[in-house]
């Protein structure tokens, strides 16, 4: 999206916004990035998969233009304006899951390689299990089996000889749990921790996910249902007369649907919540959930949000006879588990599904699937081993040229002090980058994987040691702060101790290229560099202008871009789009993009004009226009409310006030002095000049 590593408000004080470049820390242990003279830089389209590329690029750009919108006028309209959340979906999609699958092929390879480093072992025996059928199939039936018994045994099967006292749905619920597979049964729970110490837990009936939701008493869904089950059980060793008791099953899972429709939530404290069910075991999976995540707090201080006819759902497990609970429980288990069991239990979902709409498993997708869950550090460490030699020196350069241009426009001031501005350009001098993990953090990965290991003989018992093994790891400081740096938009602490943190989702395909043209990149990860950047020289400077009396000049200023847009915008909008109203985040994208354009153009003098892209008409200065206003993905026009003047969101007309700040846009897209935009609104704020 076009504001997709975007700078928190939580960084700015707005009384100190006017000296965000005028006080910043200068003691700092970080080195300062060497400039690089004579770096080498081909950027030639010449073999055919480089054509491909730009071939794509001007493809995703052409889909999305509104060409009947002037980017005079409105450039997120113009550039944005036929996306769709469809579309940005089935693009973010495509990208990730295709360069995952190549890197894991490229892994299997060469795993030869890196047989030492356990990371990517793991990724290479979780693929590889997870896509060969053998892996699955009796050892997976027999585990289940052995499942089935621990849970208390399927009252289907046992008939007369099943003991209805050995069930209780919230034991149920907390057994599955502890056996490794990844639903609660009946109600699901999630626990929400806050750094005040204070506890939210979510509790919501679960809707299954075989009937439809439209019309779930549709007679053929029912009777392909009906059938399915029957099946199933019949392979497992089924000889009794169950019709009855499938009807019960099904007749359940649809009173369970109804809770899905039109949820209307609530909130209440804890003590009140339990008072409310006395009779049921609630406290009881509650505290299961704060003692299995290693946490002991005092649950009277907690809140429970669910839905407001929480109340018809406890009444409903009241009702529903205990044998019919377990016969439900019992079959989401095995349900669940069908896809790696033996060829026979896998053709009677296919058939099942030959009549519904459940989607099949494709076996690469699904596998995928499930190293983006289990295995996300492993999968980052290997996106940084396959990427090119040549992105350290692309991207170092880069946050040269960009660190070089927010200097440029520190000296250019006309209102601050010489003092002041040689304390802030030292400061930014000494940010340091770091691109992907450090070697540490390397190291931090490998010991975090160090008790995993992959059953590469049957993957059900795989899935739930991973399982078992993800809820974990989710409690470990170290993998938190490990996953942040791996996150595109990361703003931890590390970036603001003189360190500049490229993570690695920001270097995959749609971020960066080493093959894109400069203009794609700058536009593109070049803008993310200026904001973090910025951000990290804010969260310095902010704690020495506290106590600082601003002069009028900085009051001015502050004011001038607080109510270029406040003034346009109706109170719902407001409220709605606080960030965007923001004097801070106004200047800081209007300093984003002016420095961010100067260090393109700084590489453009240096090595000369690329190829623009085929079957486009815009010039690469407009090529880099467009990637900085809408990143790898477009801001979805259906998603914006339009509040100013029936024409523009807030969105679109902030991006459009930030654009306009910067006189060489207006060159670029032959904007006449007088054009639409700024004769209705005014001319633009600057922060710099005086």
């Amino acid at each position: 999206m076009g504001n997709y590593n975007r700078i928190s408000t939580k960084f700015f004080i707005i009384s100190s916004i006017g000296i965000i470049f005028s006080s910043f820390l200068t003691n700092t242990s970080a080195a300062v990035i060497n400039n690089i003279q004579n770096s080498e830089v081909t950027k030639k389209c010449l073999d055919q998969n480089c054509e491909e590329l730009y071939s794509e690029l001007s493809k995703r750009i052409n889909e999305r233009l509104n060409k009947n919108v002037s980017p005079c006028d409105n450039i997120q309209e113009f550039v944005c304006g036929n996306s769709s959340y469809w579309s940005m979906s089935k693009e973010w999609d495509f990208l990730y899951k295709d360069m995952l699958h190549k890197n894991l092929e490229m892994l299997g390879s060469r795993i030869s390689d890196f047989v030492d480093f356990k990371p990517f072992k793991l990724l290479n025996d979780l693929y590889k299990t997870c896509m060969r059928y053998e892996n699955t199939g009796q050892q997976s039936l027999d585990l289940l089996r052995d499942i089935i018994k621990k849970l208390g045994n399927w009252p289907l099967l046992e008939g007369n000889n099943w003991k209805e006292s050995h069930f209780d749905w919230i034991d149920f619920v907390i057994k599955t749990h502890n056996i490794g597979f990844k639903s609660f049964y009946f109600l699901n729970v999630w626990e929400w921790k806050y750094r005040d110490e204070s506890i939210k837990f979510e509790l919501l009936p679960i809707r299954p996910d075989n009937l439809s939701h439209e019309n779930p008493t549709l007679n053929i869904s029912i009777a392909a249902y009906k059938n399915y089950i029957a099946k199933v059980s019949e392979l497992l060793g089924n000889t009794q007369r169950s019709s009855e008791e499938i009807d019960e099953i099904i007749a359940f899972e649809i009173d369970i649907l109804k809770f899905d429709s039109g949820r209307e939530f609530i909130e209440l404290p804890y003590d009140e919540f339990i008072k409310n069910y006395p009779s049921t075991n609630l406290r009881k999976l509650l505290n299961y959930i704060t003692v299995y995540d290693n946490e002991i707090p005092s649950l009277s201080n907690s809140t429970i949000i669910t839905i407001k006819d929480f109340p018809d759902f406890v009444e409903l497990m009241k009702k529903t006879p205990i044998r019919v609970q377990a016969n439900y429980g019992v079959w989401k288990i095995i349900q669940e588990t069908i896809p790696y069991l033996t060829d026979e239990y896998r053709e009677l979902k296919r058939e099942y599904c030959s009549t519904q709409n459940c989607e099949l498993e494709i076996r690469k997708d699904s596998c995928e699937e499930i190293i983006n869950r289990y295995l996300p550090l492993a999968r980052e460490a290997l996106y940084e081993k396959n990427l090119d030699n040549d992105i350290d020196r692309i991207i170092t350069e880069m946050t040269v040229n960009i660190k070089d241009q927010f200097v440029n426009l520190i000296n250019e001031s006309t209102w601050i002090n010489k003092k002041i501005k040689n304390q802030g350009i030292e400061q930014l001098e000494n940010i340091t980058v770091v691109i992907g993990y450090e070697g540490k953090y390397t190291n931090e990965i490998v010991k975090y994987y160090e008790n995993l290991e992959i059953d590469t003989s049957n993957y059900l018992q795989t899935l739930i040691n991973l399982e078992l093994f993800h809820r974990r790891s989710n409690n470990n400081r170290d993998f938190n702060e490990i996953i942040a740096r791996s996150h595109p938009t990361s703003s931890s602490d590390h970036n603001h101790r003189g360190v500049l943190s490229v993570p690695m989702s920001m270097l995959r395909s749609s971020h960066f290229s080493v093959n894109n043209p400069m203009y794609v990149n700058y536009g593109r990860i070049g803008k993310a560099i200026a904001e973090k950047l910025a951000e990290s020289i804010i969260v310095m400077g902010k704690k020495l202008t506290e106590g600082i009396n601003l002069t009028a000049i900085n009051y001015e200023k502050t004011l001038c871009f607080r109510q270029q847009v406040e003034n346009y915008t109706s109170n719902n909008a407001k409220n709605s789009w606080k960030e965007w109203l923001s004097s801070s985040e106004r200047i800081s994208e209007h300093i984003v993009y002016k420095a961010t354009y100067r260090a393109y153009q700084q590489w453009t003098a240096k090595y000369g004009i690329e190829p623009s892209l085929p079957e486009l008409p815009f010039s690469n200065n407009q090529l880099f226009w467009i990637n900085l206003i809408t990143g790898p993905y477009c801001y979805p026009p259906s998603a914006l409310s339009i509040a100013i003047d029936d024409k523009y969101s807030v969105y679109d007309f902030s991006i459009m006030r930030a654009a306009a700040s910067v006189p060489e846009f207006h060159k670029d897209f032959n904007c006449p002095v007088d054009y639409s935009f700024i004769k209705k609104y005014g001319p633009s704020c600057t922060f710099f000049e005086a």
